[in-house]
């Protein structure tokens, strides 16, 4: 199933652009961490996840990448950002009306990756989306999640008149 990711993602893509999307977000939690500690770093599995989203989305079109002031998030981006030759932006983790900024400023053809915590991906695919979807929920032990997130080609997050956006939640 694993090596199917690509081909899933691939389609949410695809299928995101085809239905009057214009660009596309994707989030994730940062990958596991060492301790509980507020500023705990990866783990060594942590570090194998990170290169696995590096892989899996080294080919997705990603023009920017957002993390937190944490490093751990800083760290699950890295291999990408290695990859694909990009700075990451850091935002606050509780900036979420400024995050949503930054993100409605990218170009409208735009794939963005945004890596998060678990309790704050929530609360910005909620901002994102609207509240047009169920509210999206996360345990301490979800660090597989991949969102995917189409947004209409205004930008109006649902605004009325407009396609609603779609999220579509992937696991890698």
């Amino acid at each position: 199933m694993k090596p199917l990711l690509p081909v899933f993602l691939y389609l949410a893509l695809a299928f995101s652009c085809s239905a009057g999307f214009a660009q596309t977000i994707l989030l994730v939690r940062h990958a596991e961490k060492v301790s509980e500690a507020a500023d705990a770093l990866l783990s060594d599995i942590g570090k194998q996840r990170a290169e696995k989203l590096a892989r899996t989305l080294a080919d997705a079109g990603i023009t920017a990448i957002f993390t937190t002031e944490a490093e751990r998030t800083k760290q699950t981006a890295a291999p990408l950002a290695k990859v694909l030759h990009l700075q990451p932006v850091v935002v606050p983790a509780k900036d979420v009306a400024g995050l949503v900024n930054k993100l409605a400023a990218q170009p409208q053809d735009a794939v963005v990756l945004v890596v998060g915590h678990s309790n704050t991906l929530p609360a910005i695919i909620e901002k994102l989306l609207n509240s047009s979807a169920p509210r999206v929920t996360m345990q301490d032990v979800d660090y597989d999640k991949l969102f995917v997130i189409g947004l209409n080609p205004h930008k109006n997050f649902g605004a009325a008149g407009e396609a609603p956006p779609k999220l579509l939640i992937l696991h890698y």
